[in-house]
């Protein structure tokens, strides 16, 4: 039996081997090209997703830069609006301080009575450390998200003759407002937080506070 009848290397047989494996080369060439096309697919598509994360967190940092010089802005303006309303205060014998800016009806709150009060605290250099008004709380930067979600940005209920569990400026001040009123209270540090200060350093040993309070008709 001849090699070639043994093995079959016939013409015909050799021409469909070089064809199958001119196809396998080509075939691998395909499988490699579409391989790379693929990994340069998926670069450019990552390429493209950083690109729009860096612009969304550039975006956001932006928004935040303005948002904070809005409020030193309106912490500026509220320091200025103290300094001139204080010059035209009423001081108490304690040494506290109060301007009414809108009189309500001049009908005080009987004893005993409750009512509802809205507050915001300051200290003298316009910081806002507390308020149960969340649209003071945006416009100062000190706005809590969480607060609002717990429907804590609330006026708060005062019962009129209480002498206990506010600091003693706080409580004065209310004394002296009638039904509808709002008015705006310096207190001297001895008359609020004095040498211990509160809020865990937010509001510093001997602080002088400002208090814009407004008393529910």
């Amino acid at each position: 039996m001849s090699l070639e009848t043994k093995y079959d290397l016939s013409e015909t047989t050799i021409d469909k081997l070089q064809t199958l494996i001119r196809y396998n080369i080509d075939a691998y060439d395909g499988f490699r090209k579409s391989a790379e096309e693929i990994q340069t697919a998926v670069e450019k598509h990552e390429a493209s997703v950083q690109t729009r994360l860096a612009r969304r967190e550039a975006k956001r940092a932006e928004k935040k830069k303005k948002a904070a010089e809005a409020a030193e802005k309106v912490k500026a303006d509220k320091v200025k609006y103290f300094a001139d309303i204080k010059t035209k205060a009423t001081k108490t014998p304690s040494g506290l301080q109060y301007y009414v800016v809108k009189k309500g009806s001049g009908k005080k709150p009987a004893a005993g009575s409750t009512v509802n009060l809205d507050y915001s605290g300051y200290l003298e250099n316009g910081f806002l450390f507390d308020s149960s008004v969340a649209q003071v709380a945006k416009d100062m930067g000190n706005y809590i998200p969480q607060k609002d979600a717990a429907g804590a940005y609330k006026p708060i209920p005062f019962q009129v003759g209480t002498k206990t569990g506010m600091i003693a400026g706080f409580i004065e001040g209310i004394e002296q407002m009638s039904l509808g009123d709002k008015i705006v209270v310096f207190i001297p540090s001895e008359l609020g937080y004095g040498e211990r200060g509160a809020g865990r350093g937010m509001i510093p040993a001997n602080a002088n506070l400002v208090f814009e309070l407004e008393m529910m008709p």
